[in-house]
């Protein structure tokens, strides 16, 4: 194998030009980056064209080209979200749209004294497939590139409606849909990580995905996605809500509630919906004599919360669970056809305009679905996402809507069961969760199966004689502690278990767990939760978070937790493999590294609980 040569401007050259390490010739142009002490950076960079108008629910297209130079000192738009909906958005001061799709790459400004290609790591970052961007401090990775071994990527794809929904039933040949369209994007990223990573100094051979929870979820998926192959040499999965693939008939019932959410939505008086933008988070019914404008959605900030608050609000999380209930009727076909050709040349001359100024009432329910779904805004879009969201817990228990298909093409057969035949890229993979995956699963996250109607649906599911070992295994379920143990477990834990356990059988797999939290989150009774290993892997002390976090002390067995994590990490990611202290993992023993105050080695840690979780879903 070729290893391409760092491009490194002499000292002399880069005295004459101060922007000779700066503008780079990438897919559509140039770029000029900028650098912030020690480290280059670029941001915003187009990696697709941008998905409006007749690409909005279409695969990503080539970028269109730029004349001079762009600017890439800041970062691009993230993806239209709902700032406090079930998941914390990006704050209502970033700017979002439809027009999302970018990248960006980090680098040491220092010169290499070795001229090799440097070793790359692209985050994916999470939020329930519904809320989250690179400009996240996880995005930024900067403590990865201030090792001066890596060089770190991060980049926004499309989540909720218009990335993580499968509306491809509702193609015409006139207005095709293609499902799937936020997994295409990831690939879409990695395609111009392959292309252009090394006109940065980067190893195109070695590349490393990592992501948490949803992101995660994307590591997992992408291993088992054909477009993908040859794209990464290495994967690293935090807490990934591993069985988050649907069937088509799952999706297609999802898609068509979705629609008539969306008609509600649309055909409500516009003094009757709340002030909102796509990023904006819900501030109050619109006053009467019209909506407040979109900046003043923008500009409302939510209230000082508390310790508690603050927790839930800021560690990232996401939730997506697996199995299939019942699920709700398909929307009545023909109920939306066109009832002559005369209606339809009517209607069809004044969707234009509508997309616009929004659809009206009326003309909203003469509307096709798929004319709804192309003629709908943004904002709309990502209401009725959130009122699906906020349904599905309850009315298909263990699962979440936003999350890829198995459309038997660009996602051929269903993660799991790739894992299981061998099917999945055979690259080395780390996988973990955190001690207590559920415990941040309150209030309006409460998207796990931890109350006792969702409890009682799954044992109903589940075979009759593995129902006593499952009590036996959470002492007191359904009481809060149990049910959010069982919760998180049903989401992350025992999947991600099954993805180390087959995966093992073809390709290396080192195996953790992380339990290290600061003393106020474990009287907070959230312990070491979803998302917070995020806070001692990058290391954002100055944060509010994490200041609050540490505030009654364990800051420092917290941090350097994390350093060591971001060791292994590193190593992982430069030559794939571990410090020597953590064993590889296989079916027989089970080793997994236990991340806390001390680092220890456990051997299937937990067995009785994967036991009977064995027994319980012996369909996973």
């Amino acid at each position: 194998m070729v290893i391409p040569v760092l491009p490194e401007p002499s000292e002399q050259q880069a005295s004459l030009h101060p922007h000779a390490r700066l503008d780079v010739r990438v897919t559509g142009g140039i770029v000029r980056g900028v650098q912030e002490g020690d480290v280059l950076a670029w941001r915003g960079i187009p990696f697709a064209a941008p998905p409006v108008g007749t690409l909005r629910f279409r695969a990503p297209g080539p970028v269109p080209a730029w004349p001079g130079f762009r600017d890439a000192s800041t970062f691009g738009n993230v993806a239209p979200q709902v700032y406090k909906g079930q998941f914390r958005g990006t704050d209502p001061k970033v700017p979002s749209g439809e027009d999302c799709l970018s990248i960006n790459v980090q680098r040491p400004a220092a010169p290499r004294r070795k001229r090799l290609a440097m070793p790359v790591m692209v985050f994916i970052h999470g939020g329930g497939y519904s809320t989250g961007g690179s400009l996240d401090f996880s995005g930024q990775g900067t403590d990865f590139v201030r090792s001066g071994r890596v060089i770190y990527v991060s980049f926004n794809y499309r989540l909720g409606a218009l990335g993580y929904l499968d509306f491809s039933h509702y193609s015409t040949s006139e207005r095709p849909f293609d499902s799937n369209l936020g997994l295409h994007d990831q690939v879409a990223a990695l395609e111009w990580v392959r292309d252009n990573i090394r006109v940065f100094g980067g190893n195109p051979h070695n590349v490393t995905i990592l992501g948490e929870s949803a992101g995660a979820n994307a590591v997992l998926t992408l291993m088992t996605t054909p477009a993908a192959r040859g794209l990464f040499a290495r994967a690293i999965a935090q807490s990934p809500p591993a069985d988050a693939a649907y069937p088509g008939e799952q999706t297609a019932a999802w898609a068509a509630e979705f629609v008539g959410e969306l008609r509600r939505v649309v055909s409500r008086p516009t003094t009757d919906r709340p002030a909102f933008s796509p990023i904006g988070r819900s501030i109050r019914p619109a006053p009467t004599g019209g909506a407040p404008a979109a900046d003043d959605a923008l500009r409302a900030r939510p209230r000082a919360p508390g310790p508690l608050s603050l927790l839930r609000n800021a560690i990232p999380r996401s939730a997506a669970p697996p199995i299939r209930v019942a699920a709700p009727a398909q929307e009545h076909q023909a109920a939306v056809r066109w009832e002559s050709t005369e209606r339809e040349d009517d209607v069809r001359g004044q969707t234009a305009a509508s997309v616009a100024g929004g659809l009206t009432p009326g003309l909203a329910a003469r509307l096709t679905a798929a004319e709804l779904l192309t003629t709908a805004s943004a904002t709309d879009l990502t209401l009725a996402a959130l009122a699906l969201q906020v349904r599905t817990p309850d009315s298909t228990p263990g699962t979440f809507c936003l999350a890829p298909v198995v459309d038997g093409e660009f996602l051929p057969e269903r993660p799991l069961n790739a894992f299981r035949s061998g099917r999945a890229h055979a690259v080395p993979l780390i996988i973990g969760t955190n001690d207590r995956e559920g415990s941040i699963f309150r209030g309006r996250a409460d998207v796990l199966p931890r109350t006792p109607g969702r409890i009682r649906a799954l044992f109903q599911q589940a075979p009759a004689p593995s129902r006593e070992a499952m009590r036996e295994a959470y002492p007191g379920l359904p009481i809060t502690r149990a049910a959010a143990d069982f919760g998180g477990d049903y989401a992350f834990w025992y999947p991600s278990v099954t993805v180390a356990d087959r995966h093992s059988r073809h390709a290396p797999v080192h195996v953790y767990r992380f339990d290290n939290a600061p003393r106020l989150v474990h009287l907070l009774g959230l312990d070491a939760t979803h998302g917070i290993e995020l806070y001692a892997l990058f290391s954002p002390e100055n944060t509010r978070v994490a200041r609050t976090m540490t505030s009654l002390g364990g800051r420092k067995p917290f941090t350097h937790a994390g350093e060591r994590m971001r060791r292994h990490w590193l190593r992982f990611a430069c030559t794939g493999s571990v410090d020597g202290s953590w064993p590889g993992y296989d079916e027989h023993d089970r080793l997994t590294l236990i991340i806390d105050d001390v680092d220890r080695i456990e051997s299937d840690p937990r067995g009785d609980r994967r036991r009977a979780w064995q027994a319980f879903r012996p369909g996973l």
